[in-house]
């Protein structure tokens, strides 16, 4: 655990998130570490890191076996719920409201990095950033011929430029469909600049980045 807060933690506070780590690690069989960051609000804010001896395209194909020994159960809905109970566990034990600014996944040679766009919004929308990191891999990995080094979940428009593809109408996010699945960064070890992937098209986008929604 690393304390980067900018607000005065009783000492019962930093060991029940200091468990809270722990019994992350345990979920994810990894290393596991939990940053608390800064935060002007009336909450703890966290950054979750998590270490994998594994890569991108091994853990993918290792969850998709298992998909198609099991059918009835979902291995990623079984983690998120255990994610979840963690979490809630966390909030009780404190007394105090708590919430996720960052998850980072660290597998061998790809980093997948996922923001915060709101109050418990990554929470709410984990097991289908995971899911969609499954379905999508295929596509992803192979428009560019190789695995991402980075995924920035979610990216917008550049505020500077203000639109994508050249067209005049401008990039909204309509209140019935999750930032989370329209928009990803994509960097990659032979290109200077990142890329931008469309989760509806399955296909590559030119257009600047911003992974922010400000």
């Amino acid at each position: 655990m690393t304390n980067h807060s900018n607000i005065k933690l009783e000492e019962e506070v930093l060991n029940e998130i200091l468990t809270f780590e722990k019994n992350l690690g345990r979920i994810f069989f990894t290393d596991t570490k939990v940053v608390i960051c800064p935060s002007n609000d009336p909450i703890i804010k966290l950054a979750i890191e998590i270490d994998s001896n594994f890569s991108l395209p091994e853990i993918v194909s290792l969850v998709k076996m298992t998909l198609k020994k099991d059918k009835q159960s979902s291995n990623v809905s079984l983690l998120i719920l255990k994610f979840k109970n963690c979490i809630y566990n966390l909030t009780k034990s404190i007394e105090t409201s708590i919430d996720i600014e960052e998850v980072a996944f660290y597998f061998k040679n790809t980093s997948i990095i996922i923001n915060s766009i709101e109050y418990k919004s990554i929470v709410e929308e984990m097991e289908g950033i995971l899911n969609a990191l499954l379905y999508h891999f295929e596509f992803y990995s192979t428009l560019m011929g190789s695995v991402p080094n980075e995924i920035h979940i979610p990216v917008f428009e550049d505020a500077n430029t203000k639109k994508l593809l050249n067209l005049t109408e401008l990039v909204k996010l309509p209140s019935f469909t999750s930032p989370y699945s329209k928009f990803w960064g994509l960097y990659f070890d032979s290109l200077e600049k990142p890329l931008i992937y469309n989760l509806n098209r399955t296909n590559i986008i030119p257009g600047d980045l911003d992974v922010s929604l400000e």
